[in-house]
């Protein structure tokens, strides 16, 4: 998303388009490392009975993140998470607009059952 956003905006994407994006998003005219959280928080919000954003969005990767390149016949699925990708400001992130969205689901804890039954 990061990646689609910069190039859209190199390619000259008029300047009235970009604002009807941000506009879109509720919230003024933003720089191009926020449109994936934005673009995420609006699918978050959405109505749909579920979500789903790539990873490479979550981390608000660019080009680095790309899996494949329509059109062409290799360098596909090379991209690959590493476990220094995966920190806790990003899944905070996460965590945050899914609560907000009302999208997280915090189990209740269950009785726990004595060995004859009687729960405490």
């Amino acid at each position: 998303m990061a990646s689609w956003w910069r190039v859209a905006i190199s390619a000259s994407l008029p300047a009235a388009e970009r604002r009807r994006v941000w506009g879109y998003l509720n919230r003024a005219e933003g720089d191009s490392n926020e449109i994936a959280g934005e673009l995420l928080r609006l699918a978050w919000s959405s109505v749909a009975a579920l979500a789903i954003a790539p990873l490479q969005d979550l981390l608000n990767l660019g080009a680095q993140g790309r899996m494949n390149l329509p059109g062409s016949t290799d360098a596909h699925w090379r991209w690959r998470c590493t476990v220094e990708m995966l920190h806790g400001e990003t899944f905070d992130r996460l965590r945050d607009v899914t609560s907000t969205s009302h999208r997280l689901h915090v189990p209740q804890s269950e009785p726990i059952t004595n060995a004859v039954g009687d729960t405490t």
